[in-house]
């Protein structure tokens, strides 16, 4: 464990979350702690938004793929590359990488991860996968939206 990594992290978080954000100075943080501890992957996994949030979405997706390296067995860098492909619609790659994360059964993303699962499918043209992963992420009928 390094100190000055985990300062650094709390600090870029911080910047992250704050109003309005300043993911400019997020950014200065999370890159210092990868300098740190290249393997963690918790710096990768919060550098990754910062760069998402400023439009650099290649950097951001060879981040979440660092991260996922780091440590494969975290759900959390794989939702969230497959979250940022749902956003450029690559919907199969999508696809992949959620259902990835969702095999290692994530504690607290599970349901966000179905839903995004369910628009990547949509996005893909499986509807019938789209309404059971819907059905899954929600677990209520009533509230399914209009699928095309």
């Amino acid at each position: 464990m390094n100190p000055a990594a985990t300062t650094l992290l709390r600090e870029g978080q911080e910047k992250f979350f704050a109003e309005p954000p300043d993911l400019e100075g997020a950014l200065d943080r999370f890159l210092r702690v990868v300098r740190l501890r290249p393997g963690w992957v918790e710096g990768h996994h919060w550098l990754a938004p910062a760069y998402e949030g400023l439009g650099r979405t290649d950097d951001a997706e060879a981040t979440y793929r660092t991260a996922v390296a780091c440590d494969p067995a975290d759900s959390r860098p794989h939702i969230s590359l497959g979250h940022l492909m749902l956003k450029e619609a690559r919907f199969d790659e999508a696809i992949q990488q959620l259902q990835r994360g969702l095999a290692l059964k994530p504690h607290d993303a599970g349901a966000d991860a179905r839903l995004f699962l369910a628009e990547a499918n949509e996005g893909a043209g499986r509807l019938s996968k789209a309404r059971a992963e819907w059905t899954r992420g929600r677990g209520n009928e009533r509230i399914l939206p209009v699928l095309r």
